[in-house]
């Protein structure tokens, strides 16, 4: 009954098996969940990254089947607490910082969403985890979408495109969040924007990666 009342307060529905009251069920989520990590983010190898350094990426599914559906049910199809559960099962599988800021990638300049699907997902890590969500990312120059670009053009983005205008980080652990990682260019600037505030270190979450990364030109050594 309790299922029903809240269907007529908030009518929604699991997208995976109907369930309703229901934005994601922590069950159908948990069962397409298929971690990886730690990675470099900028070449996918193995860490320690001798080119790199420690860039640790971690990701809980491949951006394929419904795990993509739900991405694009997130983006695009306004469904935006489906982000908070995927952000609760990632902080699920994924190995948890002793002490850390969770912190989204910004929304791009003049986006038609009226939410940050980065920041659900975030707030889904922050709430099991416990640590404070940070919204601190800005972008600092218009860039096009990078779902628009080809992968060679989304390495073109300026290395100051995004900055930093939250506080100083006293050592804590940056622990930055989008929803997809295809080259990782967002996620790169957004660490540039982060370094000179004091991060007692750093970690890059998707909740997917791209199965086609190579085909879209993801970041070369040496980036």
């Amino acid at each position: 009954m309790l299922e029903y009342l809240s269907h007529l307060i908030w009518p929604s529905s699991c997208p995976l098996c109907g369930k309703i009251g229901q934005d994601l069920c922590p069950i159908c989520c948990s069962q397409m969940l298929d971690p990886s990590g730690p990675a470099c983010l900028l070449c996918e190898g193995p860490l320690p990254c001798d080119i790199h350094g420690g860039l640790p990426w971690y990701s809980a599914v491949p951006h394929s089947g419904m795990a993509r559906e739900l991405v694009l049910l997130l983006k695009y199809r306004g469904n935006a607490r489906v982000g908070l559960e995927m952000g609760k099962q990632m902080a699920s599988v994924l190995p948890k910082p002793r002490s850390a800021v969770i912190i989204p990638v910004p929304l791009h300049r003049g986006s038609s969403r009226k939410y940050n699907q980065a920041r659900w997902i975030a707030s889904g890590i922050s709430k099991v985890w416990g640590f404070p969500l940070m919204d601190g990312l800005k972008w600092s120059k218009a860039i096009s979408c990078q779902t628009s670009l080809d992968g060679p053009d989304r390495f073109d983005m300026p290395m100051d495109a995004i900055s930093w205008y939250g506080p100083f980080l006293k050592e804590q652990e940056a622990v930055i969040v989008d929803d997809v990682k295809t080259t990782g260019t967002t996620l790169y600037r957004s660490y540039l924007a982060l370094r000179d505030y004091s991060p007692g270190g750093v970690r890059f979450l998707t909740w997917s990666r791209s199965v086609n990364v190579k085909s879209k030109g993801g970041i070369p050594f040496g980036t």
